[in-house]
């Protein structure tokens, strides 16, 4: 069996998300090693207290184990409307998620009391 008669035997798609992912991979490395500001603990630390935030892990965890589903469910040909619209919901309630807590956090810090205020 030679190189060309294996590529022929592989699944196109499976094919184009392999190459889609190594693209993906090298460019968010790419990007860390360059460092002009893309940090990939960027991801799961809290810029403000440089601890890991359990929301960041959250959303990162989520993210991988839904992207996986989809990936599966593409490869599968079983893809649903009701996954796709799941899978953009975590997106946009990630986002009103992240802005609730920066908006909690800060009227926390400027709304406590003073020992002075009686």
């Amino acid at each position: 069996m030679n190189y060309f008669e294996i590529f022929r035997s592989l699944d196109p798609s499976l094919l184009a998300l392999t190459i889609m992912s190594i693209l993906v991979v090298a460019t968010v490395i790419s990007w860390h090693r360059n460092k002009e500001g893309f940090d990939l603990s960027q991801c799961i630390v809290d810029s403000v207290t440089g601890r890991i935030a359990p929301e960041k892990v959250g959303y990162m965890t989520v993210l991988a184990i839904m992207s996986w589903g989809f990936i599966a469910h593409v490869l599968k040909n079983t893809l649903t409307e009701a996954y796709v619209l799941c899978y953009g919901s975590l997106f946009v309630a990630g986002r009103f998620g992240s802005q609730w807590l920066s908006v909690k956090k800060d009227l926390a810090t400027t709304t406590a009391p003073t020992s002075n205020q009686q």
